[in-house]
């Protein structure tokens, strides 16, 4: 894992076609990097939103595409998962669309997060510890209903 100075970006919902599908960022330009890519219905922007907030509008990847519906759901630090400012992207599930979302995000700034550097920079902010983040790295490698049970 590399420093928690910068904002990284992953598509954090399960690979394949679903109804839902989210891109996660988290650092100190998650907020800005958010509003680039989602406009809140009524007009405000991303940072003007309070933290743990839920809120709707829509993702535009690029200027002359099409408006896509969309939730946005904000944490602030240091009342987060990860203690930094994070932010959900919650969309249409098509893998090909979260593709397309993520690369904005990492071509606006964000590095693609490492596999587990979210619990990891939970960790190192104090938000959870060891065992809790082991615990959360054995529940995702999980492949089956004893390997569950014995993660949690």
């Amino acid at each position: 894992m590399r420093g928690c100075e910068d904002t990284i970006a992953a598509i954090s919902s399960a690979v394949g076609e679903s109804a839902r599908g989210l891109v996660r960022l988290s650092g100190p330009e998650a907020v800005a990097l958010a509003e680039q890519v989602f406009r809140c219905d009524g007009g405000r922007g991303v940072g003007d939103l309070p933290g743990h907030v839920r809120q709707t509008g829509q993702l535009v990847i690029w200027p002359e595409g099409p408006l896509l519906p969309a939730e946005l759901y904000l944490f602030r630090s240091p009342r987060s998962y990860t203690g930094q400012d994070l932010v959900e992207l919650h969309t249409i599930g098509a893998a090909p669309l979260l593709t397309m979302l993520l690369e904005r995000i990492l071509s606006a700034g964000a590095r693609l997060a490492d596999p587990g550097e979210f619990t990891a920079r939970a960790f190192f902010c104090g938000k959870v510890d060891l065992a809790q983040a082991e615990g959360v790295a054995a529940t995702v490698a999980s492949q089956s209903d004893a390997q569950l049970v014995a993660a949690t």
